[in-house]
């Protein structure tokens, strides 16, 4: 039986210094949101107590609601299906990617996605070229390979 979670509501630091937020009236420990740790979630049930115990904070902009944060936005290995999807049909964006990828595992995700879209040989090659460069052999010269 799935568990259903309260749904969750995010607030960024709009600012360059930090800014100390509390989660409800009273809280003396709070959060304090630095460069490195921007975003603090709430329930969405504590929504009420989160703006009444930050409301001069919210009031001046210091934070702001936002969308939830994405973990790997500067990780280039992390690539959305709709990025793969969309790279291997526009060279000069596979190109870019490849150059910016450090891990085979995002090029074999890109290689398989070329070969299920029937992509000129000369799209393949570059992918396989990128895998041999990371690893030193392609999926099909792995051992256990199907």
């Amino acid at each position: 039986m799935a568990v259903e979670r309260e749904p969750v509501i995010y607030f960024k630091k709009t600012v360059p210094y930090i800014v100390g937020v509390r989660f409800f009236p009273g809280d003396n420990d709070g959060k304090a949101l630095t460069q490195s740790d921007p975003y603090v979630w709430i329930n969405e049930g504590d929504l009420r107590d989160f703006k009444r115990a930050n409301r001069i904070a919210i009031a001046e902009g210091l934070i702001a609601r936002t969308t939830e944060p994405i973990e790997d936005e500067d990780n280039p290995n992390a690539l959305s299906e709709e990025t793969v999807e969309a790279a291997v049909k526009n060279t000069k964006a596979l190109k870019d990617i490849l150059d910016k990828v450090t891990a085979e595992a995002p090029v074999v995700q890109l290689l398989e996605e070329a070969r299920l879209q029937r992509r000129p040989k000369a799209t393949i090659t570059l992918l396989e070229k990128k895998l041999r460069e990371l690893s030193g052999e392609l999926p099909e010269d792995m051992e256990g390979a199907i």
